[in-house]
């Protein structure tokens, strides 16, 4: 997968997240400290890696769909 700047910032994020949570952080510290929306933070603490690098949409989708027939 290369590398792009949403990749990079989600495993950043991710790397930050879990680096407070694991000393003891709440949600709300940690949402302060990193200026993030508590349901962001919640939900990178609570994902694998893998999933939060896809980004919000996931590596195949274009932001579009086919019409149906």
């Amino acid at each position: 997968m290369p590398r792009t700047q949403i990749i990079e910032r989600n495993r950043h994020r991710y790397e930050d997240i879990h680096r407070l949570a694991d000393r003891g952080w709440t949600i709300s510290a940690i949402v302060r400290r990193l200026n993030l929306d508590r349901k962001t933070v919640r939900r990178f603490r609570d994902a694998a890696l893998a999933p939060t690098l896809r980004g919000r949409r996931g590596p195949a989708s274009r932001g579009w769909s086919r019409p149906t027939t």
